[in-house]
């Protein structure tokens, strides 16, 4: 059995007939996620990425039920998993996982290699260039979303609020992520793993938290005062990763971070 001691279970043949009645001949398969790890629950939904040559178009991610579980199935070519290893923001997120991958079926070695790849991977001096260039785009690119969230406090909006609140919680940790280099085994694990890599009384951290409604005094702060520690953020991220930014993404990072200061009140962020 691949696994069941949490719920129904499944077997390698099963899951390898479902990933049969999707993909092109000559395609691996393998399980991912909290049932590779051994960690699954008993609503954890099953991870199976599909590979398939290279020159084959991959069947879109689909969802799909079987034996009572719900069985989501990513798909990839060969090539394009070469890019998980090559740009910053897609190894973070996608390393650690295959570490921990199993192999459900692998006519060609086309799993096992993957395997190798991500237990082999390593930060190189070019890698390490293109995060930081990723981390100044990135920030610069959520300037909007800063901009969106003061537009919304002005208005009282919460159309804008709520848009404005996933920029400045989601993608300002994984601009953080990025920055300090985190493989993430999953992406649910995002806010331990930067408490455990920044500290739980580092200010980002803090920040981070009450964009996201969490509050260690007991009480969950509404949507406005989430956008507030969200924008608050963002200066803070400005502060942390200043050095990498490029003129031009200067200038865009300090318009949207002087208007932030109108509401948040803490004055000039200090490099």
């Amino acid at each position: 059995m691949i696994f069941g001691a949490a719920g129904p279970s499944l077997s390698a043949a099963e899951l390898a007939e479902l990933a049969a009645s999707i993909a092109p001949p000559g395609s691996a398969l393998a399980l991912l996620g909290s049932h590779a790890r051994g960690e699954a629950g008993p609503n954890s939904d099953v991870d199976l990425l599909l590979l398939v040559p290279d020159g084959v178009s991959p069947p879109a991610a689909s969802s799909h039920l079987v034996a009572g579980r719900l069985v989501v199935m990513s798909a990839a070519s060969e090539s394009e998993t070469r890019t998980w290893f090559e740009q910053p923001d897609l190894a973070v997120v996608t390393v650690a996982g295959l570490r921990r991958a199993r192999v459900v079926s692998d006519p060609h070695g086309t799993v096992a290699a993957l395997l190798e790849r991500a237990v082999a991977f390593t930060w190189t001096d070019s890698l390490e260039r293109r995060a930081d260039r990723w981390v100044g785009d990135a920030l610069a690119g959520w300037a909007e979303e800063a901009m969106r969230g003061v537009e919304g406090l002005r208005r009282d909006d919460p159309g804008r609020l709520l848009l404005a609140r996933f920029g400045l919680s989601w993608g300002l940790s994984r601009v953080m992520v990025v920055h300090k280099r985190l493989l993430l085994e999953t992406e649910n694990a995002v806010l331990s793993a930067l408490a455990a890599a920044m500290g739980e009384a580092c200010r980002w951290v803090e920040l981070q938290r009450a964009a996201f409604g969490l509050d260690n005094a007991g009480r969950t702060p509404g949507l406005r005062e989430q956008v507030l520690a969200g924008l608050a953020l963002y200066r803070e991220t400005d502060r942390l990763v200043s050095a990498l930014l490029s003129p031009d993404e200067r200038r865009v990072v300090d318009a949207a971070s002087q208007a932030a200061a109108g509401w948040t009140g803490d004055g000039a962020v200090e490099r």
